[in-house]
């Protein structure tokens, strides 16, 4: 949304020219073809962020009322894969 300049969906959905309901989603890969240029395709060939983006997709709002404990290693691979994503999109979206 800060690559656009947006502040709502709503408004994403008209920079983008796409339906507002593709953007009510939390699947990322859904989210992913929406990209600006090659990013889309950038982040496919850097293997390495490509797979922890497999693992950050995984997410599902579901979880939120898991009552079922998280395992550490789990919680610190999966917060790492976030970061890892996070960090090369800051970087690749200048």
């Amino acid at each position: 949304m800060e690559v656009y300049n947006c502040w709502t969906l709503r408004e994403l959905g008209k920079r983008l020219n796409v339906p507002e309901a593709d953007l009510f989603i939390h699947g990322l890969e859904a989210l992913l073809k929406h990209m600006p240029g090659s990013l889309n395709e950038n982040l496919r060939n850097a293997k390495a962020v490509w797979r922890s983006f497999g693992v950050a997709n995984q997410w599902r709002p579901s979880w939120r009322y898991d009552a079922r404990p998280l395992s550490a290693d789990r919680g610190r691979a999966f917060l790492g894969a976030i970061d890892e994503v996070f960090n090369w999109l800051d970087a690749s979206r200048a």
